[in-house]
């Protein structure tokens, strides 16, 4: 729970930095704290190192959805904003619930 706080945490941090970052800068960031929690999950020989891999889990996918939702909060007018938040969470939230599925169906079928 406190590695899931932390990273957490971080995705704050990193969504208030990312407006001065590039957009292939931020992807960078994400991409790489996303590899390196794989990675380290994979050969984690410790408990310490386990806790690590954790908060990079937790920062990687909740960073992108922050720093993705300030774009799509700026490609719409003013007063459409909230509906394109809306928008913009519904699919994230399919992509990561059928993403999956139709992987598995490739893959099998």
């Amino acid at each position: 729970m406190i590695a899931m706080i932390a990273g957490s945490a971080l995705t704050l941090a990193f969504a208030a930095v990312s407006a001065r970052l590039s957009r292939t800068g931020v992807g960078a960031v994400l991409l790489g704290a996303g590899a390196a929690a794989a990675v380290t999950a994979v050969f984690a020989h410790s408990p310490v190192v386990l806790f690590l891999a954790i908060g990079l889990a937790v920062f990687s996918p909740t960073s992108d959805n922050a720093t993705q939702s300030m774009t799509a909060a700026s490609a719409v007018p003013e007063g459409r904003r909230p509906t394109g938040i809306g928008v913009f969470l519904l699919a994230h939230l399919m992509g990561g619930a059928l993403g999956p599925a139709l992987a598995t169906l490739l893959v099998l079928g």
